[in-house]
């Protein structure tokens, strides 16, 4: 580190700014970069950029993975091979459903873009509600029950913010539909865990399915 000048890693390492004073270049192998900019020792006129949009393609794959995992019950028929139990499910299409994205960003649209051919209806919110392809309707922040109210699936894709912690807590989560539901794909702090797991328990939403958590990796009693 002492004479580094471009840094490429996932996050700061201690005492950067002391341990690397030649450093101008930080480039995060991640699209966020909150935990860098809360690192707090930082060389002050180093260059932080992030890399937005390399998950492109791997992310909305993982994604649309998740919404054929809870509609199709994928989970419950490998459960049911593995206990040698037959039984008939009939599974309801994806078209014709409404999914919510929280965050219109690269992955957003492309995740509206892969929706969209499946003849899903889509909706969301982006910072600047300008128009989207294939999303009918883009929302400012302040549009965000609207699209809680209306979604089959909400998909969050926000960035950690100081607006964005905690924003799917007990009120968020209550403004959903009892038959959505809501899948986590950005950063665990979005979501307050007590309140997320409390609606699941008492039926108030469908289920979730979660890519990140507030504490990784979860404990084993989680």
């Amino acid at each position: 580190l002492a004479g580094c000048e471009a840094l490429l890693a996932w996050r700061p390492p201690a005492k950067l700014a002391i341990r690397a004073p030649r450093l101008r270049w930080i480039q995060s192998l991640t699209a966020g970069v909150e935990h860098w900019l809360a690192a707090g020792d930082l060389p002050a006129g180093a260059v932080l950029t992030c890399a937005r949009g390399i998950h492109r393609l791997s992310m909305p794959e993982h994604i649309l993975a998740a919404l054929f995992l809870i509609q199709k019950q994928l989970a419950a028929i490998v459960l049911d091979q593995r206990e040698l139990r037959w039984r008939r499910r009939v599974n309801p299409t994806l078209a014709g459903t409404t999914l919510g994205i929280l965050g219109l960003g690269t992955i957003g649209q492309e995740v509206a873009r892969k929706a969209a051919a499946l003849e899903m209806r889509v909706v969301g919110t982006k910072r600047d509600p300008a128009p989207v392809p294939h999303v009918e309707r883009v929302f400012g922040p302040k549009g965000t029950d609207d699209v809680l109210r209306d979604s089959d699936f909400v998909l969050l894709l926000l960035p950690s913010t100081v607006e964005t912690r905690g924003i799917m807590n007990r009120e968020r989560l209550a403004r959903m539909k009892p038959t959505a539901h809501l899948l986590s794909f950005a950063r665990g702090d979005l979501v307050v865990d007590t309140d997320l797991v409390e609606a699941v328990r008492a039926r108030r939403i469908a289920g979730a399915v979660l890519d990140v958590f507030t504490t990784e990796p979860l404990p084993p009693a989680s």
